[in-house]
């Protein structure tokens, strides 16, 4: 198995459905998941679970198991702590709210 560090981080989206300019009519919001992954080699990538893909991606999430383009990764879920720190670290975003 391959080897990544990934951060994800969950958003809220709308849809447009309907109209254009100002006169445009929004979907109720759902969430979706924005994942951030660092590879060995130094390359980042990031991709979004919709809602379409969201629960079989948490399943595997959860089992253990991701797969990213036909590669597969062992997934281990970090502290809150941990996760504070790599996500500064090694993502940059500024620290997470409380």
């Amino acid at each position: 198995m391959e080897f990544a560090r990934l951060y994800l981080e969950a958003e809220t989206y709308f849809e447009q459905v309907r109209g254009h300019l100002w006169w445009r009519a929004w979907s109720a919001p759902y969430e979706v998941i924005h994942g951030y992954m660092l590879l060995v080699g130094g390359q980042f990538t990031d991709w979004v679970s919709d809602r379409a893909e969201l629960e079989k991606d948490s399943a595997d999430w959860l089992s253990g198991c991701f797969e990213y383009v036909g590669v597969k990764y062992h997934v281990v879920w970090l502290s809150t702590e941990e996760s504070r720190r790599v996500r500064d670290e090694i993502f940059g975003d500024g620290p997470l709210p409380d």
